[in-house]
């Protein structure tokens, strides 16, 4: 999963991206994506341990609102409706801990892939 999903929709995306920006539209650039990788990376490290359920029920709706993030960032015009689309839908489906580090894991593995495929603004 992290690396051939992750490489697979890093290209997907990024294809998309280039073919908006080819259109006159906006692309998003590698920064805003790398903004919410690090808002996710910074989760991770608030939750180290996997048995403190307490801790992590107390954290999900702040990681949940990483939705409203998307939406304000798609709003503003700095994320295509793709990318919005593609994260809600991952961060929908965290529902405990080991979702989460999935997630994280996955996220850092797309963020290297989108690196190498980003379109060029």
């Amino acid at each position: 999963m992290f690396s051939k999903t992750a490489d697979e929709q890093a290209k997907k995306i990024a294809e998309y991206n280039e073919a908006e920006r080819r259109a006159g539209k906006f692309a998003p650039k590698y920064t805003q994506l790398r903004g919410f990788y690090d808002e996710v990376i910074k989760f991770k490290t608030q939750l180290p341990n996997k048995h403190d359920k307490d801790l992590f029920d107390k954290k999900l709706p702040y990681i949940k609102m990483l939705n409203a993030r998307l939406a304000y960032a798609k709003g503003r015009g700095n994320i295509t409706q793709i990318c919005q689309n593609f994260w809600t839908e991952r961060i929908n489906a965290i529902a405990d801990y080991d979702d989460f580090i999935a997630f994280a894991d996955f996220f850092e593995a797309f963020i290297a892939f989108y690196k190498q495929y980003k379109p060029k603004n």
